[in-house]
């Protein structure tokens, strides 16, 4: 697989492209701009990026000419200051802003800041400082120079420990880091901190077992020392989701545990291994994706709607607030057709029946007693990792597997600690970064530098993840495919509209593209447009029999993807020297994803 590099930032790509997207102006910034006209008063209209301004001028200059300008500033006034004429591509002019910075004229500081005055990509004197700086650290080749842009369109601290971490996500594929992290941790046993290091290898563990070795030895005692660890954990978690009844004694519970991993078929035993592999599954579900405020409001909700039946005024006040939240929309993927369904037109009636809002609140209820922890849901999907290993005879699908090792990657990894702490989230469990960073501390040899250079990578695809942009959503991430017997990791970006919510992405408008490595196929790219819940695909791929294998796909993912409301349009299949054309084929709309040269990566 060729090497993936982040998305271009969003100006460069449009540019180059033919498409300019309005730069976001602030005091201090320097970019380059055409005159267009002159007005009175020393203003004028000038071009900046892909946005015209009327600026006030700080000197007279001349009509239909570049200049680098400087912005005094922002408001109802731009006010705006001539720095040199736009360097050409001779190179003598650059020199000379290079040198009204302050900052070094190398080839590759030329090469760099003449690329950026280009893309009309906005910088200040103290960036020029710290770009230069970075550029003479680790070099000016197209790979570092990426990741400078990288840094600036998300307006990162231009800092040596920011370009690393983005640096180690590009390069590094994180599920051969976890792998050779477990490994060596198996190999070691230290007293001072062996509860540390066993609770980093049971998180490594989650995604670093390998199907192929479904029953061997290590997944076996690993799966008897998981159960041993957590059995109460596990004894609450399945009273909670009625697979054990609250007379079943924690005694009687671990000495059905014990024999899972010795007679996994056998129906003597109280707890069917098979069944409650398929009641973990039907529970995670079940779990409605709401944040920690929505959560609340749920809860909120329910004892006044209780209250509500009966008083159909009440009642009203209880739809409203239902339909002002974004819990109905979310609440689908845990209930059947026909009670999505009833739950719509219950809302829709403006006057509905005592038994129908009973009803509603009966339905209401049951879910939400169905909704788990952020603990709770980590332990079951765990549980089911660990017990899909060591059973061949109902493994789960791939589409299952995928699916939850997506979640539990993102859930426990630590890519989303920041966002956690912000919503303050009410569970207490460290993730796997923040234990890599405990225990990293108090290791000096080859065994911290490892746990830290995962920390390092883990922290670049958290970098990689933010975004400046307050209308627009995009993400890039990497999810170790060890356990789905991929050679190498899935890396997945996406890009849409923010919901008019601000927290999400809009399902009806995004593009989505991901790219892996398959053991037949090889290199895969698979690029998907969503215009208005329409969908089209194209494959890039250079095996030619992929495009009669999606031909033969094509009526069941119609299919699918009709009952979850989506129309498929088009399924194409190209090679992968065509994904250059990617962004010139798509549907034109008010935001477009950029590209990279040697691989994209993304799925929803």
């Amino acid at each position: 697989m060729a090497d993936i590099h982040p998305f271009i930032p969003k100006q460069a790509a449009a540019n180059a492209k033919g498409v300019q997207s309005p730069p976001t102006l602030q005091q201090g910034q320097m970019l380059s701009g055409k005159v267009l006209e002159l007005y009175p008063n020393q203003t004028a209209a000038i071009q900046l990026g892909g946005v015209q301004v009327v600026a006030q001028l700080e000197t007279a200059l001349s009509s239909k000419q570049n200049y680098i300008f400087q912005v005094l500033s922002v408001g109802n006034v731009i006010r705006l200051k001539k720095i040199s004429e736009a360097p050409s591509q001779n190179g003598q002019k650059i020199k000379q802003l290079l040198q009204q910075l302050g900052v070094s004229s190398t080839n590759q500081s030329k090469a760099f800041f003449q690329q950026i005055v280009e893309q009309n990509i906005p910088f200040s004197k103290a960036d020029s400082q710290e770009i230069v700086s970075l550029l003479e650290r680790f070099g000016g080749s197209q790979n570092h120079r990426e990741i400078i842009l990288l840094m600036m369109a998300k307006q990162l601290p231009l800092k040596e420990e920011v370009f690393q971490s983005l640096q180690a996500f590009q390069s590094n594929q994180i599920g051969h880091q976890m792998k050779a992290l477990q490994q060596m941790i198996e190999q070691q046993s230290r007293p001072g901190n062996s509860r540390l290091l066993s609770s980093i290898e049971n998180r490594l563990h989650t995604f670093t077992s390998s199907p192929s070795n479904a029953i061997h030895k290590g997944n076996t005692q690993a799966f008897q020392s998981f159960l041993i660890d957590n059995n109460q954990s596990i004894y609450q978690l399945m009273q909670k989701m009625n697979i054990i009844s609250n007379q079943t004694s924690l005694a009687k519970f671990e000495e059905a545990l014990l024999t899972w991993s010795h007679r996994t078929s056998n129906s003597d035993q109280m707890l069917s291994f098979s069944q409650v592999k398929a009641q973990l599954q039907a529970a995670l579900h079940s779990q409605i994706p709401m944040n920690a405020n929505e959560q609340q409001a749920f809860k909120t909700i329910m004892p006044k709607f209780l209250q509500a039946l009966g008083e159909q005024r009440l009642v009203h006040d209880i739809k409203a607030s239902l339909q002002n939240s974004s819990i109905l929309q979310k609440m689908g993927s845990a209930l059947t057709d026909d009670e999505e369904n009833m739950l719509h037109r219950w809302v829709m009636d403006s006057n509905t029946s005592d038994r129908a809002n009973r009803s509603a609140y009966e339905l209401l209820h049951r879910t939400l007693h169905h909704q788990l922890t952020s603990s709770e849901i980590t332990l079951a999907r765990d549980l089911l990792f660990r017990m899909n290993d060591i059973d061949s005879s109902s493994p789960m699908s791939i589409k299952e597997h995928f699916l939850n090792l997506t979640k539990q990657f993102l859930q426990v990894s630590g890519v989303q600690d920041e966002t956690q702490l912000k919503s303050r989230m009410p569970e207490g469990e460290l993730s796997l970064k923040q234990l890599l960073m405990l225990a990293g501390q108090q290791s000096d040899d080859l065994l911290g530098e490892r746990m830290l250079k995962l920390v390092q990578t883990i922290t670049g695809m958290q970098l990689n993840m933010t975004n400046s942009d307050d209308a627009i959503s995009q993400w890039n991430i990497q999810i170790p495919a060890d356990k789905l017997g991929l050679p190498k990791d899935i890396r997945m970006q996406f890009e849409g509209k923010r919901r008019e919510s601000g927290t999400e992405l809009d399902p009806n408008y995004c593009q989505i593209l991901f790219h892996l490595e398959l053991n037949k196929l090889g290199e895969t790219m698979i690029a998907v447009s969503i215009q208005k819940r329409v969908i089209q695909i194209t494959v890039y791929n250079d095996q030619a029999q992929t495009k009669s294998l999606l031909q033969g796909f094509k009526p069941l993912l119609k299919e699918k993807l009709s009952e979850l409301n989506y129309q498929l349009s088009t399924v194409t299949w190209k090679s992968l020297d065509q994904k250059e054309t990617y962004t010139q084929t798509q549907q034109k709309n008010n935001y477009k994803m950029p590209v990279p040269r040697e691989g994209i990566d993304f799925r929803v």
